[in-house]
């Protein structure tokens, strides 16, 4: 599971398109792929940030105490996880810029994480895939926003990357709740099936 997060996570870069204008490049996954591989899933927000630079000052990571509302896969029983993310990066002009997630302090989300590595961080799985702004509608009720612009897609199994595309999807937390919970009660099914009963030695 950590191998394939990992993945995940670092397959993604950024290139200039023929506008000039820098685009992602993701592993083309569906929202349910996401949270069979996600170790747990959380709402809550960003709290606290502290910025370290690699040794080349080629990345800037932010450290990040993410305070959680609410366990929607895997509870962890903490109130707070640590995160690690890319806050700057060097473009292909040498530049630094804006990695490719952006968390916000006291913003309300939803992320999708990994396991913790071996310094005890976990990371955002999927990058800008693994991260759903949290916002209300005029009734009062809870919506889930993702937004991705000028981003293009991995097929792992064709190898090809798709043209420049704008995503949005829209749903409210409890869609998102019951989602969540058919797949995880599907793995659950799974797990069930292929476990291996003991040998009767009788």
């Amino acid at each position: 599971m950590k191998k394939l997060a990992v993945a995940l996570m670092i397959f993604s870069f950024f290139f200039l398109n023929a506008k000039g204008v820098q685009a992602l490049i993701l592993p083309q996954v569906t929202m349910e792929e996401m949270i069979v591989k996600a170790d747990t899933i959380v709402s809550g927000k960003s709290d606290h940030f502290h910025i370290h630079p690699d040794l080349e000052g080629n990345v800037l990571y932010a450290i990040i105490t993410f305070k959680v509302e609410e366990y929607l896969k895997n509870n962890l029983q903490k109130e707070e996880i640590i995160l690690m993310q890319v806050a700057r990066e060097r473009g292909p002009d040498g530049k630094l810029v804006a990695g490719p997630l952006a968390l916000k302090i006291d913003e309300e989300v939803v992320l999708f994480l990994t396991e913790e590595d071996n310094q005890g961080f976990r990371h955002v799985l999927g990058l800008s895939q693994g991260k759903y702004t949290v916002s209300q509608d005029r009734k009062g009720e809870r919506q889930l926003l993702q937004h991705l612009k000028d981003v293009r897609f991995f097929d792992k199994s064709t190898g090809e990357i798709s043209d420049p595309k704008e995503i949005q999807v829209k749903l409210t937390y409890e869609e998102f709740r019951a989602i969540v919970r058919l797949a995880t009660s599907r793995i659950k099914a799974r797990k069930e099936i292929f476990t291996v009963l003991p040998e009767n030695h009788s």
